[in-house]
């Protein structure tokens, strides 16, 4: 009888457990269904067509190469898809050696022409040259050409891991846009400007969590912290440095660099703060401090009621905040560093995700209070923002992955079991519509929640990767 009873029991529970997985794909929302792209305005072709156009020839010719043995699947046929599509140049794709290509992981395909054959149609090069990621850096036959087509004036643009093929060419890069970037400070009381804290537009004080490399400052972190320390942002080396490959050497260290022009809003920013603010009947900086995840002095929303207003790196929301009533589960912060609420990971490994970051503001101040250079300008609407810059040792381990799996995945931090919609980063969030859960009472977790969506009013002006190579390998140059 008791092993009926144990029989039956594993089989209920069994089934339990496939209606829950079963209720759980039938609630996804359903596929778009497909739909034919809109044709492209002749307006907007011509502007484009003429931003392209090169000095050679009325319509750019764009030549994307790469080594048949192995180069990057989505890096290779993006482009050509992209460009083929806005039909704004003739677009070849090239290969070193007659026969297929091997794009990693899965594909193969064949490619338009190899090199011998375009250089044999167009003896004056082509306009634009675009590079994938490599199975290697190194390779002979594609480094060569690349230079040779440089000569002929070719603009060489390296997608991904192919920046890392075009910093073999040993060319250096024309600079084709200069964006001026300005640090702005809020004054300290009786101190020159320059003594103030570096802010960003928004008027938040930027820079405070970075991993700690030297000695210095990892003493420095020691003695603030005391016996009762709950965040360590010591780091290895290796988070940013990698060897470079162009050089060899003790000290040949590179590493590699992403860059965003990211514009920001500052008339919606205020507006939806308000919004907040009233939604949930609290002061509006403790609203921006949701957002954020720090009030503007720098002060983490998690330590507000915690000995007076002070900026400061010493938490982790584990400890300070496991249910997110203080600091929202979507909050910047949280999003971009969860400091050990990573569902089934461990903090070492999360850790491991940091980058060294710097945010320089472009655009004119909206105040005298926060810098006196540039000019101020008491105007919301004027083009504003920041360009980000970080550095580490695989852009796909950390800037990308904590871009896409924490700061843009709804369900993150509380994870995939939870099924509780946190929202994406009300910050730097890629998806307007999606709402977040907002606690009604700050550190009181049983009030519950209010679901709002913050319309995120920074959004992506342009960026790149980049590959900064070694002080030997500069010298070599």
């Amino acid at each position: 009888m008791n092993w009926q009873i144990a029989w039956w029991s594993g089989l209920g529970a069994a089934a339990l457990v496939v209606a829950a997985a079963a209720g759980w794909i039938f609630a996804l929302p359903p596929a778009p269904s497909p739909t034919t792209p809109p044709p492209i305005a002749k307006e907007e072709s011509d502007i484009t067509l003429a931003a392209l156009r090169p000095p050679k020839r009325q319509r750019p010719l764009i030549a994307i190469v790469g080594i048949n043995d192995s180069s990057e699947t989505t890096d290779y046929l993006m482009p050509y898809g992209i460009l083929t599509r806005a039909d704004v140049a003739d677009v070849v794709t090239l290969g070193t050696q007659p026969g297929p290509m091997t794009l990693f992981p899965v594909l193969k395909v064949e490619p338009q022409a190899t090199i011998a054959e375009f250089d044999a149609r167009h003896p004056d090069g082509a306009d634009y040259v675009i590079v994938p990621a490599m199975s290697r850096d190194d390779d002979p036959v594609v480094l060569h050409w690349i230079r040779n087509q440089a000569s002929h004036g070719a603009i060489i643009i390296g997608v991904c891991a192919g920046a890392k093929v075009v910093a073999s060419t040993a060319r250096v890069a024309r600079v084709l846009h200069v964006q001026d970037g300005n640090v702005l400070r809020r004054r300290a009381p009786r101190k020159p400007l320059n003594d103030g804290d570096p802010v960003e537009h928004f008027g938040y004080r930027d820079g405070i969590s970075q991993p700690l490399f030297t000695k210095k400052d990892v003493q420095r972190q020691k003695h603030k912290r005391g016996a009762r320390a709950r965040w360590n942002a010591s780091a290895p080396l290796d988070l940013v440095l990698v060897p470079d490959p162009l050089v060899e050497g003790p000290d040949a260290f590179g590493s590699y660099l992403v860059y965003r022009k990211l514009g920001q809003n500052l008339r919606l920013f205020n507006q939806r703060v308000l919004a907040l603010a009233n939604k949930l009947n609290i002061d509006p900086d403790l609203a921006g401090a949701y957002v954020v995840g720090r009030f503007k002095d720098g002060t983490p929303v998690v330590k507000w009621n915690d000995n007076g207003h002070r900026a400061e790196n010493d938490f982790d929301f584990d400890h300070d905040d496991a249910a997110g009533s203080k600091c929202p589960m979507h909050a910047h912060i949280r999003k971009a560093n969860p400091r050990g609420t990573t569902p089934r990971t461990s903090l070492a490994s999360e850790k491991s995700r940091r980058i060294a970051r710097r945010g320089i503001p472009y655009g004119a101040p909206i105040s005298k209070a926060v810098a006196d250079y540039p000019p101020s300008d008491p105007n919301p609407d004027l083009p504003r923002g920041l360009l980000f810059l970080c550095f580490q040792a695989n852009i796909e381990k950390q800037f990308e992955f904590i871009q896409h799996t924490w700061i843009d995945n709804v369900i993150f931090p509380r994870g995939l079991l939870l099924q509780r919609n946190t929202g994406d980063d009300p910050l730097i969030g890629q998806d307007p519509n999606q709402p977040q859960d907002w606690p009604i009472t700050w550190g009181e977790a049983g009030d519950g929640t209010e679901v709002f969506n913050f319309d995120a009013a920074v959004k992506l002006g342009g960026g790149e990767y980049f590959f900064a190579p070694s002080i030997p390998f500069l010298k070599s140059l």
